[in-house]
């Protein structure tokens, strides 16, 4: 799935996030604690799953969803001042 939040690319890629933010009226800063929001929420995935009883293939089949190099790109953003 991807929505275009760009002109010229679909793809969900954290750069463009942060390229197109201020076009929804969000200053950097607003960009990067929004960002950390979710960053933290979505980094308690696993935690999350498992409290719901979910556990060894069913995480495994999940982990490409939450765990891939634009989370980590998502992380890095987030710790920027």
């Amino acid at each position: 799935m991807s929505t275009a939040i760009d002109y010229d690319s679909t793809a969900a890629r954290i750069d463009t996030l942060v390229d197109v933010a201020e076009f929804f009226r969000l200053a950097p800063g607003d960009t990067r604690a929004v960002l950390r929001d979710v960053v933290d929420s979505v980094g308690q995935w696993q935690t999350i799953a498992r409290k719901l009883g979910l556990g060894g293939s069913a995480l495994e089949q999940l982990e490409p969803a939450f765990e891939h190099e634009q989370f980590e790109a998502a992380v890095r953003e987030s710790r920027l001042p």
